[in-house]
């Protein structure tokens, strides 16, 4: 009797090509080197375990920046708002994929919010710093 092969395969492709667009980026994530203008930002919705909401950084300049969403241990939602309270970016990314994005950050408290599809929610707090003039 013939029984068919697990599904492995498109997890692990999606996987890899998140691997992949991270290490196209080198070492760029968390490199100090990075001129805080445009830092790369990492956001890890991370539901193994505890669930939390991770960051790459704590604080950036104002300014564009490159932004990476990825979810481990499930699919998640992940959004970020302004001072403002307004929602700049979100996306609903499944386990083991990702997302960019390149919003524009404006100075202030930003709010980084990751979700998960029973309600589950956490928070962290991006602070940008004024840009050069």
């Amino acid at each position: 009797m013939h029984r068919p092969r697990p599904r492995t395969a498109p997890r692990a492709l999606r996987l890899g090509a998140v691997l992949s667009v991270l290490a196209a980026c080198g070492g760029c994530l968390g490199d100090p080197g990075s001129p805080p203008e445009v830092a790369p930002i990492e956001v890890v919705a991370r539901d193994t375990g505890e669930p939390a909401c991770l960051l790459n950084r704590a604080d950036v300049a104002a300014g564009v920046h490159q932004t990476f969403l990825l979810a481990e241990g499930g699919p998640a939602t992940i959004r970020l708002f302004d001072p403002d309270g307004a929602v700049i970016l979100e996306s609903a990314v499944a386990d083991g994929d990702g997302a960019t994005s390149n919003p524009e950050l404006v100075e202030g408290d930003h709010v980084v919010e990751c979700r998960w599809p029973d309600g589950e929610r956490r928070t962290v707090r991006l602070t940008v710093v004024p840009g050069r003039l």
